[in-house]
């Protein structure tokens, strides 16, 4: 067999593993992104009373420290109302989460080791997220 009869069914195979591997890791990326939501709108709800009703520049996006570990970071801005200040915040994967607010949320998305990912602004989803549960009105009548 000529070496020009089998390269293209060999680049045809590696295209299509790859679009595999890609579509796989964007599913990861979509469950990772939705978990880190979830996570970050149960702590607002639980710790803010009122929880933000607002949100702008939400991403996430991968952590990576000087020695090396990488961590899943949902970072943003909130305020409370129209007319409160905007605050800063990021939510970090650990074994479980961790959320910082204000100052100390600042350096996670802007330190040199954040590459955000290529999903765009996430501020609807997480707003969707955190007033979810006080706009579920029950709709059975009174008894």
């Amino acid at each position: 067999m000529k070496l020009s009869t089998w390269i293209p069914p060999l680049v045809l195979a590696l295209t299509l593993g790859l679009g595999h591997f890609s579509a796989q890791s964007q599913a990861q990326t979509h469950g990772q992104a939705t978990t880190l939501i979830d996570d970050a709108a149960s702590d607002f709800r639980q710790h803010m009373k009122p929880p933000p009703d607002q949100f702008r520049r939400v991403r996430l996006g991968q952590l990576t420290a000087p020695d090396g570990q990488t961590r899943q970071v949902l970072c943003g801005e909130f305020r409370v109302g129209a007319a409160g200040p905007w605050t800063a915040f990021a939510t970090v994967r650990t074994s479980g989460y961790e959320q910082w607010l204000g100052g100390g949320a600042q350096g996670f998305c802007q330190a040199p080791g954040f590459k955000p990912d290529a999903g765009g602004d996430r501020s609807a989803a997480l707003t969707r997220a955190v007033l979810a549960p006080s706009a579920q009105v029950s709709s059975a009548p009174a008894r």
